[in-house]
């Protein structure tokens, strides 16, 4: 059901709204008529191209990747379906009298490991700081909140144990600031001339950020990518929003090889999901392309 939804003079120039393309801010905007009092609703990207630009001849793929790099939005499976939650949505509404989502929350992200610091206890033993080794630390409840708050290693720092998550990175886009990650997907993948350096990172920050998937698996996948035909390489914000490094195909395409899974990923995009043999023989032969 659609709702009647507001916005505050300072939305316009929010830091964040601002770095958004106009036909983003639009999108963003009209999400909120159709999400619940929480923010949530059914993740179908047809069906808000439908529902909110629905005369305009737009890749609402591309705009969706660019809210979900920007973290606008979160979209999350639960049990086979797909959701989003507009982020902050209270921030941008007040409700008065909120109703309870039918739908399920995002799943709450896992909790972050710990690295216990030896060899700074040791030494907080020998200087008299503690004398008890079970409990080396003196002062009581704020002290250990101290040294937890120390030694704990934030989620946002790991990925796959190796990159950092681009939340702790400038989400600025000029040429000085992009990660060596991104730098390194962006030299392998043969980008078509509408792709634009900065909208590619802004797509390429999503999952990176969300811990979906490592630096090193989306570099790999860009130079498989690289061998498909020119014609049939699909924006970035397109397969990033289509998770086009996964193994996942359907109607038939999941039991390729992967290499052919990417290529015949974009006959699925642009025909809606439907693949015919003859498009699965010309993956098959795109694929040969492809240098092992």
């Amino acid at each position: 059901m659609a709702r009647i939804r507001t916005i505050k003079p300072e939305f316009w120039t929010d830091e964040k709204i601002v770095t958004l393309s106009p036909l983003a801010r639009l999108l963003f905007i009209g999400m909120w008529n159709f999400v619940d009092d929480e923010g949530r609703a059914e993740y179908s990207p047809m069906r808000l191209k439908m529902q909110i630009l629905p005369a305009d001849n737009v890749d609402i793929s591309e705009i969706l990747g660019e809210l979900r790099g920007e973290n606008m939005i979160v979209v999350y499976d639960v049990d086979d379906k797909q959701y989003f939650q507009v982020c902050n949505f209270s921030k941008h509404q007040k409700v008065d009298k909120r109703t309870t989502s039918k739908h399920p929350p995002p799943p709450s992200p896992p909790e972050s490991p710990r690295v216990v610091p030896t060899e700074g206890i040791k030494e907080g033993i020998k200087e008299g700081k503690g004398s008890n080794p079970q409990t080396p630390l003196e002062g009581g409840k704020k002290d250990l909140q101290t040294i937890e708050e120390l030694t704990t290693i934030p989620g946002s720092l790991l990925i796959a144990g190796k990159f950092p998550r681009l939340d702790r990175l400038p989400s600025s886009s000029n040429g000085r600031e992009y990660p060596p990650p991104f730098l390194e997907f962006w030299a392998a993948w043969k980008a078509r001339p509408t792709d634009t350096k900065a909208g590619a990172y802004k797509a390429w920050r999503g999952p990176v950020n969300a811990g979906r998937v490592d630096c090193e698996i989306l570099v790999e996948a860009a130079k498989v990518m690289a061998g498909t035909d020119p014609q049939f390489i699909p924006l970035v914000a397109t397969w990033i929003n289509r998770e086009g490094w996964t193994a996942e195909g359907g109607n038939g395409a999941d039991k390729l090889p992967g290499a052919t899974r990417d290529a015949a990923g974009v006959w699925r995009d642009m025909a809606g999901g439907a693949m015919t043999e003859v498009e699965v023989e010309r993956a098959r032969e795109l694929a040969e392309r492809v240098p092992p």
